[in-house]
């Protein structure tokens, strides 16, 4: 996020000096220091990349909203899970307050075993991913779900 308000800020800096070079060039126009010609030519340039600039202006505007706003969602988030750390059993209470969403996939086989995807989405963050295998030894299962 703070790659993209420098960037912004780059952005609002280089279209102040657009500002200060169209009126510039303007007044070497109006002195007769600067052809109509050649002031029409920098003037449709100038404008060009400030209408540039001001889009990217606003997609970064944007994105940092964005990001700030999913910022404060996973700070809801951890203050939410803060309340359940030491919890002795998951009841549907919590999880109706932790998860907003499961879905369960159909069933695939794989190597003559059945697994089946299990999507969680959590309050205020949605899915998290977590790259997470557990094997068979470490559950203690001997057979398959």
């Amino acid at each position: 996020m703070a790659e993209k308000q420098k960037a912004l800020s780059g952005a609002k800096k280089r279209m102040e000096d657009l500002d200060r070079i169209i009126q510039h060039i303007y007044e070497d126009n109006v002195l007769g220091k600067l052809s109509d010609s050649r002031y029409l030519k920098l003037s449709r340039q100038y404008e060009n990349e400030q209408a540039e600039i001001e889009q990217l202006a606003a997609v970064l505007e944007r994105e940092i909203e964005t990001q700030a706003g999913q910022v404060s969602d996973v700070n809801k988030f951890l203050k939410l899970v803060d309340k359940y750390l030491d919890i002795p059993e998951l009841d549907a209470a919590i999880l109706n307050e932790l998860v907003s969403k499961i879905v369960v996939h159909s069933p695939v086989r794989e190597n003559g075993r059945k697994h089946v995807q299990i999507d969680l989405y959590f309050t205020y963050v949605g899915q998290i991913r977590i790259p997470l295998k557990i094997g068979r030894k470490s559950l203690n299962e001997s057979e398959p779900a």
